[in-house]
């Protein structure tokens, strides 16, 4: 006995519920958005659908089945026998759509599952600034010392020597060496700190009222003082820095002036004088730890004896180092 199966409104809003479904999925899973918990809402929404959609296809197939001819109605005449499948046509439809909605199911769910393992790790902000400030207190633990590092050339007026009957003589000079360290501690903007240098300056000439000679000879000094700056920042790479030293130091003169043909004249002479100096430098931070500089200083050394006070210009390019 074959029954005619009219196709209900049910029927149209499964299938088209189903490719609804399977369009939503197969957008979801090329689609990917930044907030992991819209992901997981919108996954779970499509799985709570589908499985009300697979519970409506089982509910209808067992009302299907359930249908048979009233007890009231009068007998059909008998047909020849015909063998049909077990299951209908529509019955083997509801099962196939049954399998697909588990396969899509199990996928849906195997893909959140996948998410969700392979989402990174995030820490928590407050552990980030936490690092950071422990960067930033180092730093400064780093920075308490410094150390100076200079060379330059120095320049020094022609000095004038007094001979015995009371005149004066000049002993032309030329352009000697300058070299220094200072180490100390920082403050803040503030250095200070001794300070050893060495300078040798060089005679040329020994120059009387009436005559000049050839003369040989050169102005050591070796000077222990205290040393004061300041850094003023113009930007995080460039600042200016003013200095002042005191101190004392051991100056030793020395020239020969030759007299042919009578034997040459040599003076000696040496003693610990004063000595101060002034000092501007532009700096360049180079790293964190290290600048170059280039600037002038000013020095003043105490007369020797028979030998005036030296005024001293000084060019000189060198290195800080925070330690």
């Amino acid at each position: 006995m074959i029954y005619s199966i009219k196709k209900t409104p049910l029927n149209n809003f499964s299938f088209q519920t189903l490719l609804l479904a399977m369009s939503l999925v197969d957008a979801f899973a090329q689609t990917e958005t930044t907030m992991r918990s819209g992901r997981e809402t919108a996954l779970d929404t499509l799985q709570r659908e589908l499985l009300e959609l697979e519970r409506d296809l089982v509910k209808f197939r067992d009302k299907e089945k359930s249908k048979s001819p009233s007890a009231n109605s009068p007998p059909l005449p008998p047909k020849p026998l015909k063998l049909e499948p077990s299951p209908t046509r529509k019955t083997e439809k509801i099962d196939s759509i049954k399998t697909d909605l588990d396969e899509i199911e199990n996928t849906l769910t195997e893909f959140k599952s996948k998410k969700i393992s392979n989402s990174p790790v995030m820490k928590p902000d407050i552990e980030v600034i936490r690092v950071r400030r422990k960067q930033v207190v180092l730093e400064g633990e780093r920075s308490k010392y410094f150390l100076f590092v200079n060379s330059g050339i120095a320049f020094a007026q022609d000095q004038k020597f007094e001979l015995s009957d009371g005149s004066k003589a000049i002993l032309e000079t030329q352009h000697g060496l300058d070299l220094s360290i200072a180490f100390g501690r920082q403050f803040g903007s503030w250095t200070i700190g001794p300070e050893i240098s060495f300078r040798q300056i060089g005679y040329t000439n020994f120059v009387l009222p009436s005559e000049a000679f050839n003369a040989t000879g050169d102005s050591n000094s070796y000077s222990f003082s205290l040393y004061s700056g300041r850094d003023f920042s113009i930007n995080h790479l460039w600042k200016l820095h003013a200095g002042i030293s005191l101190g004392v130091a051991s100056r030793h003169e020395t020239f020969t002036v030759p007299l042919p043909p009578a034997p040459s004249i040599q003076i000696l002479d040496d003693g610990a004088r004063f000595q101060g100096s002034i000092r501007f430098a532009l700096e360049y931070n180079v790293t964190k730890l290290c600048s170059a500089h280039l600037g002038y200083r000013f020095s003043y050394l105490e007369d020797l004896r028979d030998f005036d006070s030296m005024p001293i210009h000084q060019a000189h390019i060198g290195m800080r180092f925070k330690l």
